[in-house]
């Protein structure tokens, strides 16, 4: 790992930390009681969707998976309610999703 390369990894994972704590002292992201996955991990996902060239949750999941291959990241999973509920947006389908 290069110089630049080592500090960009110091200051993502700064950035992590920081969100981490922010989110999770004023309880921004509310996750149900049976959640699969730990608050840092989903928040990992929402960060790098947030910072990288990836153009969703699904393929910033998909990123990390493959940079990581040992590690449990989260991603989607079919929403099977009714798509007429507030705040829940279609379109039409792209990369497998609508």
């Amino acid at each position: 790992m290069n110089k630049n390369e080592s500090m960009m990894h110091t200051c993502s994972v700064s950035l992590l930390t920081t969100a981490f704590e922010m989110f999770r002292k004023y309880n921004i992201i509310k996750l149900p009681s049976n959640e699969d996955y730990e608050f840092e991990k989903i928040l990992n996902v929402l960060l790098h969707a947030a910072t990288s060239t990836s153009n969703s949750l699904e393929s910033a999941s998909n990123d990390l998976k493959r940079k990581n291959p040992e590690a449990k990241i989260p991603s989607s999973v079919p929403f099977c309610g009714d798509k007429n509920t507030p705040l829940i947006r279609g379109m039409k389908p792209k990369n497998g999703t609508s």
